[in-house]
C-alpha cells in the first residue's frame, strides 16, 4: 500500500457518465489483484474531505502480456492502471473530469480482492454497470490461466452495458438489458442459474440487493456453487482505522469491508444484517 501523486495518462467515455480513467501508477500496476481497489482524491482541498474507493479496472502489465505486439493507445504502458466508475455526485463528477497531465492522488492497492481456484476450468461472473469493473481484471487472469469464462453483463439499456469490444474474444458474453434492447429482457440476477450448471466458481459485483437476490436463488434451487462477491460500502480511510464499514458474517463476526474485503464469500455474510 502506498500513497502517491500519479499522473492522469487518458479519459475515456465508456457509456452516459461511465468513466474509465487511465493515471500513471507503477505501485498499483505492479501488484493489485482483481477486486481489490485504491482511495482516490476527489476534490481540491477539502471538499469532499474523504477519498472514494474504487475498483482497479485493468493493468496495463497484464493488456500489454495479454496481446503482444499490439499497437495500444499511449496510455497503456508497463506502469498505468484503469479506473473505472460512474461520474456522478459531486466527488466523481470532479474525478470525471480530470485531464491528461492532471495528478491526482492514489492510495492502494487495498483490500482482499477475488480468489480464483487454480483447479477451476469454468468460472462465470456478472456484474452490472460499472460493476463489471473488476470482473475484467478477472477474466484476463483467469483466461490466462487456461481457464473458460461467462460473463453476463447487466443494465438497464444498451448504451448502458459495459462495451462487448472491450471483453476478450475469448469470453462468453451475455447481454442483459432492463428494456430488452439488447440480449435478454430482465435484470442481471435472471439468467445467472442458466448459466452455472458447469461452473467451478461464481464471481459477482454489484449493489447489495443483487447479492441477497442471489443468495435467496441458490437457496430455492438448492444451488451449491462457490460464490464470491465484493461488498460495496460507505469508506471513510480504506484500510481499517475508522470502522465505519463493518459488516456481519456468520463465522467470524464483525469485519472490515476495506481490510477484510470487499471480497467475502455469499454464504459467510449475513445478509439480514446489512
Amino acid at each position: 500500500m502506498e500513497d502517491r501523486k500519479s499522473k492522469v495518462l487518458a479519459n475515456e467515455t465508456l457509456g452516459p457518465g461511465i468513466c474509465c480513467l487511465w493515471v500513471d501508477a507503477p505501485h498499483i500496476a505492479s501488484s493489485a489483484r482483481p477486486g481489490e481497489f485504491v482511495m482516490a482524491t476527489c476534490g481540491e482541498g477539502s471538499d469532499p474531505f474523504l477519498r472514494r474507493a474504487i475498483s482497479v479496472h485493468r493493468y496495463g502489465p497484464v493488456v500489454m502480456a495479454r496481446e503482444p505486439g499490439t499497437q495500444h493507445p499511449d496510455w497503456i504502458t508497463a506502469t498505468s492502471v484503469a479506473l473505472l466508475f460512474n461520474a456522478d455526485g459531486l466527488a466523481r463528477s470532479w474525478l470525471g473530469i480530470r485531464e491528461p497531465g492532471e495528478e491526482i492522488e492514489v492510495l492502494g492497492p487495498l483490500g482482499k480482492g477475488y480468489e480464483l481456484d487454480p483447479k477451476a476450468r469454468r468460472i462465470v461472473m456478472a456484474g452490472g454497470g460499472t460493476g463489471i469493473a473488476p470482473l475484467v481484471a478477472l477474466a484476463d487472469e483467469a483466461l490466462a490461466s487456461g481457464t473458460a469464462v461467462t460473463l453476463i453483463s447487466g443494465g438497464g439499456t444498451e448504451a448502458a452495458l459495459f462495451p462487448r469490444e472491450r471483453v476478450q474474444p475469448d469470453v462468453e458474453y451475455v447481454p442483459v438489458t432492463e428494456d430488452g434492447s439488447v440480449g435478454r429482457r430482465g435484470v442481471i440476477t435472471d439468467p445467472l442459474a442458466d448459466y452455472i450448471e458447469e461452473a467451478d466458481q461464481v464471481f459477482l459485483c454489484g449493489p447489495v440487493a443483487m447479492y441477497k437476490t442471489v443468495y435467496d436463488i441458490w437457496h430455492k434451487l438448492v444451488i451449491h456453487k462457490p460464490t464470491q462477491v465484493l461488498l460495496e460500502v460507505r469508506m471513510a480511510c480504506g484500510f481499517g482505522i475508522c470502522y465505519g464499514c463493518t459488516i456481519w458474517t456468520k463465522n467470524a463476526g464483525p469485519q472490515f469491508c476495506c481490510k477484510d474485503g470487499p471480497m467475502f464469500k455469499l454464504e459467510d455474510v449475513d445478509w439480514e444484517k446489512l
